[in-house]
């Protein structure tokens, strides 16, 4: 029922309210300031950069990287879990993007420059370079820069996967030659010349590439028919490539986004922009079946599809609005989000920032009312017969580098069942 209001009653309370309010800031006018307990940080404090860009952990979790600044240069660091002793390797005044392992040994960094390549339309254009650095000997390799008919840049599809033992890292790339194909290819770590995993046409969007380096599916859009359709890779595992069109879709601007595994590590993941499914994650099968709406969301906050760090499967969603929120649906990346806020204390608002192959051990990101933001690395354990606990180290951002990594006070919580993840490496 909704109520009746009196309008000029209420008009009556709201003059009275802000008379009173108007009184009470006169009042205080004439009291003199107080000076703050702790003095405020100069205004220049407010324009720096963070201490720390990028941060990533080691397929086996015994070693960090991150990207720092320098005046105008990039600075990588790097040191191990169990050793906080920093080493630096200095790449320049370049624009880094994004950050992961290659190998426990190797970093692959995305940079970009702005430049003009002539088969582009348009004048300049920001280029994406992925290359590999070994921490060790700071040997530096351009993936594409040797391969014959492609310039050395990538235009997406890039991750780590692992073949025969072997870690390797995808990357795709248009061929200057006719017809200007979207190519798909993996490198190892210490060649600037790769492998062809699938070739595309200069339709292609791009590729769901399983964690074992089988391309799974891939989506291409015609802009001439304002047709986006879907491939499925229908060939038996371990022999040669076959792709069938499974899905399609007339749609001339908001088309579907092809996402990533399913939760059967058969399916695809689509992101629907358009149609009565608008805004909603779906599975659809290798024959072409559109499952039920995965995440609907259910408030207006923003969410994205979550995998599991090492099957690479659909595991769950995150939600956000000043802060994440995390709704696994995997058994084990559940516990570990239910165990972070009890780990890091009710203060601290975390966030997952990178993880192992084993997943218990990972890199988070804490704010508090005392901490303006630290990453820590954390290794969620379990002993039998007692709690389960976690083991925390920290590497702040405001921190001096060189007394970074110092570990700091493990704070257990309770767990009901094992954190053993018979999937982890």
């Amino acid at each position: 029922m909704t109520p009746n209001l009196n309008r000029r009653a209420l008009f009556r309370i709201g003059g009275a309210a802000a008379a009173l309010n108007l009184a009470t800031l006169s009042a205080r006018a004439d009291e003199t300031p107080k000076v703050p307990a702790t003095p405020m940080p100069p205004i220049e404090a407010f324009a720096l950069p963070p201490a720390i860009d990028e941060i990533a952990l080691s397929p086996d979790g015994k070693r960090c990287a991150l990207v720092t600044q320098k005046g105008d240069d990039k600075i990588l660091m790097h040191f191990t879990i169990i050793d906080p002793k920093t080493k630096t390797i200095n790449m320049g005044p370049t624009k880094i993007r994004g950050l992961f392992f290659g190998d426990n040994e190797h970093v692959v960094l995305i940079n970009s420059v702005t430049t003009a390549l002539p088969e582009f339309a348009g004048w300049k254009h920001e280029f994406s370079i992925a290359r590999s650095v070994h921490l060790d000997t700071a040997e530096v390799v351009n993936f594409f820069s040797r391969e014959g008919g492609f310039y050395g840049i990538v235009l997406g599809d890039v991750q780590r996967i692992k073949v025969d033992g072997e870690y390797r890292v995808t990357g795709s790339n248009y061929r200057m030659a006719l017809g200007y194909n979207l190519c798909l290819f993996s490198f190892s770590m210490t060649k600037p010349r790769g492998k062809l995993l699938h070739e595309g046409s200069n339709d292609t969007e791009g590729w769901v590439v399983a964690p074992d380096g089988r391309p799974v599916a891939y989506s291409e859009y015609s802009d001439e028919r304002k047709t986006w359709k879907l491939y499925f890779n229908v060939g038996e595992p371990g022999k040669s490539h076959r792709f069938k069109e499974i899905y399609s879709v007339k749609e001339p601007l908001n088309t579907p986004d092809l996402i990533g595994l399913g939760r059967d590590g058969q399916s695809v993941v689509l992101y629907l922009n358009a149609g009565e499914n608008e805004g909603e994650y779906h599975e659809i099968s290798p024959d072409g079946t559109l499952g039920p709406a995965l995440d609907s969301g259910g408030d207006d906050r923003g969410r994205g599809a979550l995998f599991h760090p090492n099957t690479g499967r659909l595991a769950g969603f995150s939600h956000h609005d000043d802060w994440f929120s995390y709704d696994y649906f995997d058994p084990l990346m559940k516990k570990i989000a239910a165990g972070l806020a009890p780990t890091m204390g009710d203060d601290y608002r975390v966030a997952m920032r990178g993880f192992a192959e084993d997943p218990r051990k990972l890199l988070i990101y804490g704010e508090s009312p005392f901490d303006a933001g630290s990453f820590f690395f954390c290794r969620l354990f379990d002993r039998p017969g007692r709690t389960s606990g976690a083991e925390l180290s920290r590497h702040s951002r405001g921190m001096d580098h060189a007394k970074s990594g110092r570990h700091v006070q493990g704070r257990r919580w309770a767990g009901d069942s094992r954190l053993s993840d018979p999937a982890a490496v």
